[in-house]
């Protein structure tokens, strides 16, 4: 009996040892910045192996008026929507309503007349295009090989500005009308280029459920997961934890979005399943845990196990032609399935301009979240840094 108390008791040991190393990295990093003026604040978060390991505040969510950072808080999530809008289309695709491989214009009529840019193309004002090689397809709008760009100066990105009416008042269904009276930047399946495409997915969601985007990943997503303060927009109730979001230029700290002047008091117009997303991080750890669980949460499956292993597998193997030219780079279903080419052991991505970032490691039995609200893009290398930190103080 008495070695198995000297274990355990080393085992305890070890992890305290841990958790206060880790703490102590983080601190040194996260609060460093803040007390230097370079940062407002932010929430790291760490569970592993079945317990919180760190859920800790840093600074402040409104510099101005001296309130720290709440655990509660309500951040900004950007790119991180996207796989929850995933998520919400997996569920239809579970349930029979469409296959992957079916081609888009199936659902969306205006998917059927769409023409791809001529590389001889070289004016706006002289637009030259070629025919389709092959339908775009729902699995090309999961993986980013649709054929769509995110803007830019390019002749494409420049007609994008032109067609879609970009306004309060657009609504999703107006923004995919726009993007599909503009040439594709290239034939479907022949390059990985990140785009628009999980807007586009954000409409087929409302297309086959009959509902608004927003509205069905409530009842399919967020509801089912007790996400209760993830969605597009912070009700008046909630708007006082919605964080301060700033930017660091000229060696000051700006705030460019408060509680009262911001763009989420309201239900948008454009449901952006791409981007426009708002979460805390007990919801998004919630999401996570389920990923990291194969699809169970609260001992029922919310996805299959089968479908979690399809977000983890790489869909673009084949295709060379990248956006991001990064060495064993892969895309899943919705997410970067970490770096290799077959079945990953991890879930990665992150939220520009905010510098949100999440990883879910299947090896470790981990989810770390770090939420902050700080422009520019790639900030103080805070996402890259906090996530060495955590690899190199969690073992398997």
């Amino acid at each position: 009996m008495k070695p198995i108390i000297t274990l355990l008791i080393s085992l305890l040991l070890t992890v305290t040892v841990f958790s206060q190393r880790l703490e102590n990295r983080l601190d040194s990093l996260l609060q460093g910045h803040v007390e230097k003026g370079e940062l407002h604040g932010c929430l790291a978060y760490l569970y592993q192996n079945g317990s919180f390991e760190l859920y800790k505040p840093y600074g402040f969510m409104d510099v101005e008026n001296r309130r720290p950072m709440e655990k509660d808080a309500i951040f900004r999530i950007a790119s991180m929507t996207k796989v929850l809008t995933a998520t919400a289309a997996l569920k239809l695709y579970e349930e029979g309503k469409f296959l992957l491989d079916e081609p888009v214009k199936k659902y969306i009529p205006e998917f059927t007349n769409l023409q791809v840019i001529s590389p001889e193309c070289k004016s706006i004002d002289n637009i030259l295009t070629v025919l389709l090689e092959r339908d775009v397809t729902i699995r090309d709008l999961f993986r980013h090989t649709a054929g769509f760009g995110y803007g830019g100066n390019d002749i494409v990105g420049q007609l994008c500005v032109k067609k879609i009416n970009y306004s309060e008042s657009m609504t999703l269904k107006q923004f995919v009308q726009g993007i599909t009276s503009v040439p594709l930047k290239y034939q479907p399946g022949s390059k990985w280029e990140y785009s628009f495409a999980n807007d586009v997915l954000g409409y087929l969601v409302e297309v086959v459920s009959g509902m608004p985007l927003d509205e069905y990943m409530e009842k399919a997503v967020f509801k089912p997961l007790k996400m209760n303060d993830t969605g597009f927009w912070v009700p008046a109730d909630k708007i006082n934890r919605l964080c301060n979001f700033y930017e660091y230029s000229n060696n000051t700290l700006r705030v460019k979005e408060t509680r009262e002047k911001n763009g989420f008091s309201k239900r948008p117009a454009f449901i952006s399943g791409g981007g426009g997303g708002v979460s805390t991080a007990n919801d998004y750890s919630t999401f996570c845990k389920m990923l990291l669980n194969y699809g169970e949460f609260e001992g029922k499956q919310f996805l299959s196990k089968q479908t979690v292993e399809l977000i983890l597998t790489n869909q673009i193997g084949e295709i060379t032609v990248r956006g991001f030219q990064v060495d064993g780079f892969s895309f899943g279903i919705g997410v970067n399935p970490g770096k290799n080419g077959g079945r990953a052991n991890f879930l990665h991505w992150a939220g520009s301009p905010y510098n949100d970032t999440f990883t879910i490691d299947f090896n470790k039995q981990s989810v770390s979240i770090l939420f902050v609200q700080n422009a520019p893009w790639g900030y103080l290398d805070l996402m890259d840094k906090f996530s060495q930190i955590v690899a190199e103080e969690t073992t398997e």
